[in-house]
């Protein structure tokens, strides 16, 4: 069986030749859309056609194109069931991104309010987080082509990126909550005892979808930030298949569309 970095080479030289690396990757999770349906895509590879790339829905893979007059490549995020969740596979579409020399990774998804001052429909940049899914996908041998064994994960929201979406929130006039993160497993709304629990250890909001996504960003040497629609009731989806959780997100989605291009047009 070949190794990690072989599989990752075999699924580049899947996706065939592109004409310079893009200058940012973006990833989306809980099937919010927007970021994506703004990039004039010249090229779409589905998951199903990529070697060795985890299994996901139809209608997920990688684009490439152009946003802001810049290439770029999306992807969506591998979806993960609460029953078989193997955060190695959360991490595919970062390594492939940074296989073809993508430097700058920007995660976009959901998020459920904890905190009173947040509202739904709006947008949040995350700062920091609490990964309490119980995995990671750095566990396992380490392959040093990739990343150290123990990455810095100190400051593992770029500085820089995050004081870029600050500026591109104020340019384009769209008010953005800076929140911390608590990423669990189970999919659907949580019950208050646990939504109490959260917030006392500190989080704003809960979600999945971007802890595993930005620690294999950080392994592997790329600049990272997240972007998240807030939603309420505290729903954590990474299928983007909740009850009532799209209405909470009707304005949210076009605001963070807005923001990615702009942020893209920065970095």
């Amino acid at each position: 069986m070949s190794d990690l970095y072989d599989q990752l080479g075999e699924a580049v030289a899947a996706l065939g030749p592109t004409a310079g690396a893009p200058v940012a990757g973006i990833v989306v999770a809980g099937g919010l859309l927007n970021p994506i349906e703004t990039i004039e895509a010249e090229r779409f590879v589905p998951w199903r056609d990529v070697p060795h790339a985890p299994a996901a829905p139809p209608g997920s893979g990688l684009t490439l194109g152009v946003l802001a007059g810049r290439p770029v490549a999306a992807a969506h995020a591998i979806a993960i069931g609460a029953e078989d969740s193997v955060a190695a596979e959360a991490a595919f579409p970062l390594r492939l991104l940074h296989m073809i020399g993508v430097p700058v990774v920007i995660v976009c998804g959901r998020t459920g309010r904890l905190a009173d001052h947040l509202e739904p429909g709006g947008v949040a940049l995350v700062t920091d987080h609490l990964n309490l899914t119980g995995d990671n996908p750095l566990i396992g041998p380490n392959d040093d082509r990739l990343g150290p064994r123990f990455p810095n994960m100190t400051a593992a929201y770029s500085p820089r990126l995050n004081g870029l979406a600050r500026s591109s929130a104020i340019a384009e006039r769209i008010p953005l909550h800076e929140v911390i993160l608590a990423e669990v497993n189970a999919p659907g709304s949580l019950p208050e005892g646990e939504r109490a629990r959260l917030r006392s250890l500190g989080a704003d909001v809960v979600g999945a979808g971007v802890v595993h996504e930005v620690t294999a960003a950080v392994h592997l040497g790329m600049e990272v930030t997240a972007l998240l629609a807030v939603t309420d009731p505290g729903h954590v989806s990474r299928s983007g298949s909740g009850v009532e959780e799209g209405r909470d997100v009707e304005g949210a989605g076009p605001l963070l569309a807005r923001l990615v291009k702009k942020l893209i047009m920065e970095v």
